[in-house]
């Protein structure tokens, strides 16, 4: 008789898991820059030295020796299913005019922009190498603003081409960080000290101190992992293997 209502209780929970279905990603934010103004209700526009030039036409943003940055900040999280990747997409215009555009997640309260931050960031920049645009090596600073990875090699070892509208996208979770370009993963940065990561909330930022440079649209996304509902399945499932086994 328990073991009969064991097996109907652990039933009635893999039927729950089964209707709720996996977590989905959340979009935390969007742009793609339509119209004649920047949404200032998504970015903020810190003060530099010099340019602070930013234009919004034909779809995609215009900055000149200027950076935008969202007014949201992104972290991975516990907060939907029992963990979550955060992934920011940038679709790259064509035009540059200058290396070491930034893009990627940074904090900006610190206006830590670029490569003489101090605050922690998750990034990529641009390079040019002969005729060729080339999307830089990975670039990391922890929560003390210390660099954990940063690349600045040759091409092509941990550096991509960057096409025409090139979409770079940085997954960050809370035990590795990993880029794709134009859907393809290309890298992934995964040290065994978790403290390499920043988990420091920061926000999506592009731009450059000295260049110009266009950006055509930008997301971020949660991506739950969630790890949990997976091993208490797997936990029922093998119960009931087990006790099935034992009856027979």
């Amino acid at each position: 008789m328990k073991s009969r209502i064991l097996w109907m209780l652990a039933l009635v929970v893999l039927g729950q898991l089964w209707m709720a279905g996996p977590a989905s990603a959340a979009l935390l934010l969007s742009d793609d820059f339509n119209g004649t103004t920047l949404d200032t209700a998504k970015w903020a526009t810190p003060t530099m030295p010099s340019g602070n030039v930013i234009t919004v036409a034909d779809s995609k943003v215009t900055l000149t020796t200027a950076y935008i940055v969202s007014k949201d900040t992104f972290a991975p999280s516990a907060t939907v299913a029992d963990a979550t990747t955060v992934t920011a997409s940038f679709k790259i215009g064509p035009y540059f005019t200058s290396d070491w555009v930034t893009f990627g997640f940074l904090n900006a309260t610190e206006l830590n922009i670029g490569p003489t931050g101090s605050g922690p960031g998750i990034y990529l920049t641009n390079e040019l190498w002969g005729s060729t645009w080339y999307f830089v090596g990975l670039q990391v600073r922890n929560d003390a603003g210390a660099y954990t990875y940063s690349y600045t090699g040759p091409p092509p070892t941990d550096r991509w081409v960057m096409g025409t509208d090139s979409t770079a996208t940085i997954a960050w979770s809370k035990t590795s960080i990993k880029v794709f370009i134009d859907g393809t993963p290309v890298f992934t940065f995964a040290p065994t000290n978790p403290a390499d990561i920043p988990s420091t909330p920061l926000s999506a930022t592009f731009g450059d101190w000295w260049a110009t440079a266009s950006l055509d649209s930008v997301s971020v996304n949660t991506v739950p992992e969630p790890s949990a509902v997976a091993l208490l399945t797997t936990g029922l499932c093998g119960w009931l293997c087990a006790a099935r086994r034992k009856r027979a």
